[in-house]
């Protein structure tokens, strides 16, 4: 399975393509219950919570196809990321009633994270698949692609999967969870995940 780097160019096609691989999770309905409203905004939501800050401040991964993509954020405790005021002053206006929701939702992981967020890791913010590419392992070889390079260079990631469904996919690459699972109203939960980096080559013999 080829993947490579994403580029500018690639923003608004991989942002539809979250869109759609996360249109039915349950924490997506935890956000936008409405379903009319998911629809209109999420490909927006999705570039600019997930898509372009892993391009500009990260690391982007896709597949050839544009069909599949990874985005992570670098977190490192001595250059604290800043609040961004105006990306929250457009995610409201995007999102209108269910931005309570989403604000809630940043407090509870931003909590769970701050068990190692102390640390200096990398951290998966989104891992999607289009529809049409499931089962077909490429998420996990967009996984192993930046695995690699955190081997590499000795760096832990860090994760919140999203239903325990995901634990045990996620368990296959090394993670195991950190703390309690963060539980919504709708009964959804995410799992905070944490992997240590393993030798080279460790991580395909699995």
């Amino acid at each position: 399975m080829a993947v490579t780097r994403a580029e500018f160019g690639d923003v608004t096609r991989l942002a539809r393509v979250v869109a759609s691989a996360v249109f039915d999770v349950r924490v997506s309905a935890f956000l936008m219950p409405d379903e009319d409203d998911r629809r209109r905004v999420s490909a927006e939501v999705a570039r600019m919570l997930y898509v372009y800050p892993a391009l500009s401040a990260g690391a982007l991964w896709c597949t050839a196809d544009r069909l599949a993509v990874a985005g992570w954020l670098r977190v490192n405790p001595d250059r604290p990321v800043p609040a961004a005021a105006q990306e929250a002053t457009e995610l409201r206006r995007l999102v209108g009633r269910w931005f309570p929701r989403f604000e809630r939702l940043a407090e509870m992981l931003a909590e769970a994270h701050a068990t190692v967020a102390d640390v200096p890791h990398d951290r998966l913010t989104v891992l999607a698949v289009h529809p049409d590419r499931q089962r077909r392992g490429v998420g996990s070889a967009l996984l192993a692609a930046h695995h690699a390079y955190l081997d590499g260079i000795g760096r832990p990631a860090y994760l919140d999967a999203a239903g325990p469904e995901l634990v045990g996919f996620y368990a296959r690459f090394g993670y195991v969870e950190v703390g309690d699972p963060v539980r919504l109203p709708n009964r959804a939960t995410l799992h905070p995940m944490w992997r240590t980096p393993t030798p080279t080559g460790e991580e395909q013999n699995r």
